[in-house]
């Protein structure tokens, strides 16, 4: 859920920009600022969770961070400074799609021993679902309402979604079951070091 959740609403954070400035020569390069930072929080984010296995602590953290930006970002709109946007959609991009694969790995930790392809594969197509929900209805509360409203929906899901993340359960089964077969290793290869010993001393 946490996956999906976050790449729609940086579907949605998108059109805002799109919608909200004038120039689409700022809104794209909005964009590849979105997309560049959120190559690096990606990379960032996975090496991360490969250093130290905090799976529920990086989604909860990353989702918190990211609700503050998207409040901070909410405010500073009024401010009418492009290059703070920027910065913001580069703040909130590196998060957002940095959360990626922390949600492929979360979601292949607490399903195991179902294929990690198939976890990966249905919270993909839901996100892609409720991306275009999400921002068919951010543009709709743009349009019909303001900007703020819409600004405020994304900060809520957000706040939601952390909320949510504190209540999964840290039932890591595929690093239990990669720990448990180490072990059996670790004592398959004792025992048979043992076995050649006593085959060296006996022929001593």
């Amino acid at each position: 859920m946490e996956n999906h959740s976050s790449i729609s609403l940086k579907t949605g954070i998108f059109a805002w920009f799109v919608f909200h400035l004038s120039h689409q020569k700022d809104a794209g390069f909005i964009g590849l600022t979105i997309i560049l930072s959120g190559v690096f929080g990606s990379i960032l984010s996975g090496l991360w969770l490969d250093r130290t296995k905090t799976f529920k602590g990086t989604t909860i953290g990353i989702y918190l961070i990211s609700c503050i930006g998207m409040v901070v970002y909410t405010f500073i709109l009024k401010l009418h400074r492009l290059w703070l946007v920027y910065v913001f959609a580069g703040f909130l991009g590196f998060f957002l799609t940095g959360y990626r694969p922390v949600g492929f790995q979360l979601a292949a930790e607490v399903t195991y021993p179902e294929c990690e392809g198939t976890s990966s594969g249905l919270l993909n197509l839901a996100a892609e679902i409720i991306g275009i929900v999400s921002t068919i209805g951010m543009r709709a509360l743009m349009t019909n309402v303001s900007i703020f409203a819409a600004n405020a929906t994304v900060c809520a899901a957000l706040l939601v979604g952390t909320v949510l993340s504190a209540f999964i359960r840290p039932n890591y089964k595929r690093q239990a079951a990669g720990k448990e077969m180490h072990s059996k290793m670790e004592v398959e290869i004792a025992v048979e070091i043992d076995e050649k010993s006593k085959l060296n001393l006996d022929k001593t």
